[in-house]
Parts: structure tokens; sequence; C-alpha cells
């Protein structure tokens, strides 16, 4: 065994035995007759709420003392505590701590209390130069007092702690407290709370930690120094040009800023990449802060909750659910990405655990075809997708898979953005986001897959196939959902996890839908077999996008909104589309992308059909029997909210939502829903729900006042009025 790593633990176990004797020789039992309790109750009182733990002294500072004073749970205490001063340096706040123990006269263990002084302050100034007065109050009584003078402690005490530089910190005193505790609490005994707390703390401070490395690293000094000039003229320019250490001020500025009224999401996510376009090393360790600040000690509770940003891009603070996280509260801030958690409320939940990124290395779908090929399969699926698009995908829908680790994927289509959850058999997760307009599939937490296939032996070839498989699997799914003419001949449906889906554990109790596509897969994806003839169609996929021009006519503008597409000025834009003949599209439109990729032959699955499918079918029908041009079928930005199917007539813009519903009743929430979507849309489109049932009269009257038609009763069985 190497000794010289045993020496600085034997060297804390030292210390914590002589450090008490330094402190006792300093330390003078007050007669409790002496302290004004009435004076002490008032100041603790007035000032407990601002502690992090029960157990932790107020601190108060009157002329040339420190008091330290704490509510005791027992009234007859032995009169000499046991002392422990302690230095913890970390990038939270380095800090002092003195914890004291009394031993009960009588029943009951001993009590301990603690006091938590940050480097440089004057608490800390006090305390080490000035008597410390300690005072235990039960009620208005005091039952134990004694004073500290550590001005007159042995030098020698000192020389125990670490004598390095305090760390450059982001100056968080309430993370900084519990990482702390994290170290003085032993895991066997902490409880779900205090687990989500210590594992929180360790956490962002590796985080803030590794931040600063990068920042501080000499191999960097020189590109830092020739980005100086471009940061300093930019909005965050303040915050690097009049102190040491930036990422505090970074930090709590913006920790600040995300509790106020008018903060804007998007606008937050967006600054440092518009900022820092030119600056990347600055990009990097300033997001990194910005993200470390949204995770704060205030902004989580101490690690108990996530602010999540909403589907309509407000924040809304979701407390972490310990019973059905379970035995996962251990694992929860160690796998989380720390990124923007945007829709975390929505599309994940507070009883849900990220996935072990080591065990999903060891049973990934891998593709296993040409790196060329499958990056080329995944854009013509695209294109096709965006091009003959007609559906929406249900919004929370799961898929039943069985792909290696990954047995589900729960798919959100948020405006022109899809989020796909990928759970495995614990109901763990792991999130992707795909564009597929842009062409675009987003893996969280990449690097730590990178570093954890490098940890297996895998190489970075096998990291990319990673990537690609998971894409090709995605995009086939998303390719199927919108384009499939009849989609129950592709995915069969169950209304209950009665199929052994796993779920997340956010939705543990709650009704799901589980979609089940009729191919079985094995855990590598080995060819992209082209029964679409994709390579012979390409040519006639056209992708929106934007084109340069003079002027963009209004309606042009207005097109593009209903793509969720801000048209910047000097551009128009093109709609996606498919040139060619529609009667042999319509062929592709009954095959299915899936198809392409099975490596076995499909299941036995009951063909059960899906009345939400088979509805908004009849619908889109019913409407062009009736004239009405199906031009794009797409979510709003806010999630399904509300619009299944856009329809054109001359000027007419309808936003129709079908709902399929056997016996209840349409509630106000679908019609609120409606009213939000109507006003992310052009002016002068007209919301519609078409419903096989009935609306509440409490929605009636609300669809009617705010300009909602509603069609009820609606059996596509029987003749329909027009």
């Amino acid at each position: 065994m190497d000794s010289s790593r045993d020496q600085p633990l034997a060297d804390a176990e030292k210390a914590t035995r002589e450090i008490p004797a330094y402190i006792r020789a300093v330390t003078q039992q007050i007669p409790l007759t002496e302290i004004d309790s009435v004076f002490a109750a008032k100041i603790y009182r007035e000032n407990r709420d601002t502690r992090l733990y029960k157990n932790e002294f107020v601190i108060h500072l009157k002329e040339e003392e420190v008091f330290l004073i704490a509510e005791s749970p027992r009234s007859h205490l032995e009169d000499s505590p046991v002392s422990l001063v302690w230095f913890w340096n970390n990038h939270l706040w380095p800090m002092y701590t003195l914890t004291m123990y009394w031993r009960s006269v009588g029943v009951g263990g001993p009590i301990s209390f603690r006091a938590f002084f940050k480097i440089d302050s004057t608490e800390l100034e006090y305390f080490r130069t000035k008597p410390t007065q300690v005072i235990l109050l039960r009620g208005q009584q005091c039952v134990s007092a004694c004073v500290l003078d550590l001005q007159n402690v042995d030098p020698a005490m000192w020389e125990v702690f670490d004598q390095q530089t305090p760390h450059e910190a982001v100056c968080d005193e309430l993370a900084a407290k519990a990482w702390i505790e994290s170290h003085l609490n032993r895991p066997e005994e902490r409880t779900a709370v205090q687990e989500l707390e210590s594992t929180w703390a360790r956490r962002l401070e590796i985080e803030i930690a590794t931040a600063f490395r990068f920042f501080r690293d000499r191999q960097h000094e020189e590109v830092l120094q020739q980005e100086t000039e471009r940061v300093h003229a930019s909005l965050f320019g303040e915050y690097f040009k009049d102190t040491d250490s930036p990422a505090a001020s970074i930090y709590n500025s913006f920790q600040d800023a995300y509790g106020n009224s008018e903060f804007n999401a998007l606008k937050m996510v967006t600054l440092p990449r518009t900022e820092f376009a030119q600056a990347p090393y600055h990009h990097d360790f300033v997001r990194t802060i910005m993200q470390c600040a949204w995770f704060s000690g205030l902004r989580t509770s101490c690690g108990k909750r996530i602010y999540s940003i909403s589907l309509k891009e407000t924040t809304k603070p979701v407390l972490l659910n310990t019973q059905l996280l379970g035995d996962q509260v251990k694992s929860f801030w160690e796998r989380i990405a720390f990124d923007w958690p945007f829709y975390f409320d929505e599309i994940i939940g507070g009883g849900s655990c990220p996935i072990d990124i080591a065990k999903l290395v060891k049973g990934v779908p891998v593709y296993e075809g040409e790196i060329e090929k499958g990056e080329q399969f995944i854009k013509d699926l695209f294109a096709e997708a965006t091009s003959m698009k007609q559906w929406t995908i249900p919004f929370g829908a799961y898929v039943q898979l069985d792909v290696g680790d990954f047995q589900a994927i729960k798919l959100y289509e948020i405006g022109r953005d899809i989020a796909c959850i990928f759970v495995n058999q614990e109901g763990n997760y792991y999130q992707a986001w795909v564009n597929p307009s842009e062409q675009t599939v987003t893996l969280t937490n990449e690097i730590k897959i990178a570093e954890a296939s490098g940890l297996a032996g895998k190489s970075m070839d096998w990291v990319a196939r990673f990537k690609l498989g998971s894409s090709i699997l995605l995009a086939a799914i998303i390719r199927d959902f919108w384009v499939v003419e009849e989609r129950e001949t592709t995915f069969g449906v169950s209304r209950a996890p009665k199929t052994g889906t796993p779920i997340l554990g956010a939705d543990k109790g709650k009704p799901v839908v589980v979609y089940l596509p009729r191919i079985r897969y094995v855990a590598d994806i080995k060819h992209t077999g082209d029964e679409l003839d994709l390579v012979k169609r390409r040519p006639h996929f056209v992708v929106g996008h934007l084109r340069r021009v003079l002027n963009a006519s209004e309606e042009q503008i207005q097109l593009a909104r209903r793509y969720g597409i801000t048209v910047p000025e000097g551009f128009t834009f093109v709609r996606p589309h498919k040139r060619g003949d529609m009667a042999v599209e319509r062929i592709y439109r009954s095959r299915s992308a899936l198809n392409c990729i099975r490596a076995l032959d499909l299941p036995s699955l009951d063909k059960q059909r899906d009345a939400w499918f088979t509805y908004e079918l009849n619908v889109k029908k019913w409407l062009a029997a009736n004239g009405y041009e199906v031009e794009h079928l797409a979510a709003s930005k806010n999630g399904d909210g509300g619009v299944d199917i856009q329809a054109f007539k001359g000027d007419e813009h309808l936003l129709v939502q079908c709902k399929y519903r056997r016996k209840t009743k349409i509630g106000l929430a679908v019609v609120r829903e409606m009213m939000g979507v109507l006003q992310t849309f052009p002016e002068g489109a007209k919301g519609v729900i078409v419903t096989s049932s009935e609306l509440t009269e409490g929605s009636k009257n609300l669809a009617l006042e705010n300009g909602i038609q509603f069609i009820e009763n609606v059996d596509f069985t029987k003749q329909i009025k027009n």
C-alpha cells in the first residue's frame, strides 16, 4: 500500500485529536447568572431564519465580541464542551467552521452546533482576534455559556490546516455550507433529502472547479489574452475589467437575474453565444458559470428542486420527489447534465433520474454500417419528413423499443424541435433534441459519453457510431409519425403500460399511451435499407429554408410564422414541400422507415387501431372534402398546445384540435390551450375544437367568449352535416 496516499488522512485524524486541546486551553465557562438571556433570545429569534441548518449557530457581532447563539433541545448539559475548528477550501466559498459538542446530564446523547465563517469576512476576523461568547438557550433561559479567546490560542493550531491559498470562488454561501456538511455526514446516515443536498453540493463544486481550472490554465493564457478586447466590448465586459474573479460577479448577477419577473429565458440562453461569437474560450467559461448559477444554492434550495424553463418560456420550481426517486436520490445530481433545463417539468418531472452513462455505453444501439451512408440516410429521412409532413406526434407518446439499454422513447413535438427521452428498464432517462428541418440531433452529456467510452476501452469511432445509431432510430420514428398515412399499420397502441414498457419515474401512477412499433430490434443497427428509394427521390425533397431577396412579401412572412420561423430583413421563406408525382408519393406514405433498419421479422401484435390516429385522419379528410387545404400539421412552440391540424381556404386559416373521447367531456384546459396557441399564430387565425364528445358548460362559455368554434359529437361512422 502507498503510505503517502494515507498521509493527509492521518494528519486530519491527528489534528482532530489535537485541536480540541488547543481550544480548551483558551475556553472559559461563564456563570449563567451573568448572561443577558432576554437579549440573547431576542437576537436568536431575529436571526434564526438566516440559518441553513437547525444545528447552526446564529452569529451576532457586537462591539469587540462575537456572539454565537443556539437553542438547546435539552435543559441540562455538562459545562465543558468539546470544540473543533476546521478550514474547508472549496470553489463555492472557502470557510472555517467551529463545531461544539455538549454531553447531556442524564438522559440523551451529545448535542452539537456549528458556526460557519466565510473567508475574508468580518465575522472570521473577529472570531480569530476577538473574544467569542457562546450561549445555549432553552426558551428564555440560558443553559450553557462560555467564551473562546482564539487570539491567545497556540499558533501551532493554525499550522495543522491546509496552508495553500484559498481557492477562487463564486461566493455561494448556501452551497458552501451544504458542501461542508456533505463531508461531515456519513452517507449511510443521511436522509433522502440530505442525500440530495450532499450530492448536489459536491457536483456544483466540481463543475465550478472545472471551469476555474480551464480559465486559469496557462496553456489558454495567450488565447484568452487575444480575446480580451472583444470581451471588454461585450455586455460582459464590466465583469472582466475591474475584478480578479469575474466568476463571482457573473454567478451572483445571473442568480439574481433569473429570479427577476422580466427574465427572458431564451434571451439568456443565446446571450453568451451572441456576445462571444469571436471569443470561444470566454464563451465556454461564462456559459458554464451562468449554468452553475442556475443550479445555485438559492435557486435549487440546496439541491431539493430544479427551476424548469417552461413551454411558455417562464420558469417554475420543480420539487425533486424523493419518494419516486427512491435509491436513485444518491445518483440524481451525479448524473444530470448541468445545462439549461428546458421543459424539465413537462417532459421529465421531478421523480425521474438520468441514466448511468457508464452503464449506457455497455449496451446501446450502435450503427455498424458505413459512416457516410448512415449520415446520408439520416439527412434523407429528415428531408422527406419535413417536406411530406402531414401529422403531429402525440404529445408525450411512449414508443416501445428493445435496443440495448433503451427500452422506450418518449417524444414531445415542441415547435420545430422534438424532445426525445430514451428510457431504460429502471425508468431512468437519457435526453436528445432533434430538429428535423435543420437535420440535427443533439445528445446530452456527449463529453461524459466520450469519457465513459474511453474508460470502457472503446474508441472515438465507437462514440460516432453510437450517435449515428441513436440518430437513425430517432429519424425513422419521427419520419413514420409525420408521414405514414395510416399509422396503425406501423404502430400498435396500448392505453396503459401493461405491455411491460418501462416509463419514467415521474410518470408512475399516471395514464400513459404506449405505441408499439410492429418491428423488433436487436442491439446494433447494421443496415439502412433503401426500401423508400430515398437515393432516387432525394432531389425532390425541398426542406423549408430562407432565401435572399430584396423585400419579402407579407404573405411569405406570415407563412414563415406558421412554421415557427422569423424572417430576417433581406430574406424570404420557402416552405418545405415535395416536387414530383404526388400519386407516387402516396405509395411511400404507406411505407415505414422503421422497416429499413429492422433486424428481425415483425413481432406478433394485435392490430389495434388507435382512435387518436384514426380520428385525426378522418378530420383531415372531412376538411379536405369541404374544400380546405391541409397545408401543414405541426405542434406550436408550446408543445401540442391545442393544435393538431392547420387548414386553409382562401383567407380562412383554421387551427384545429382533434379530441377523441368516449365518455369524458372536454374541460377548460383544452380551451385555454387553444387560447394560448392563437396568440402565437398570425392575426386572423381561428381556433376550432372537433370532438367525439361534448364540451362542459364552462368550456363552451369560455370558447364563445374568445371566438373559438367547437363541433361536438362528431361520429365518422355516421354522415356528418357540413
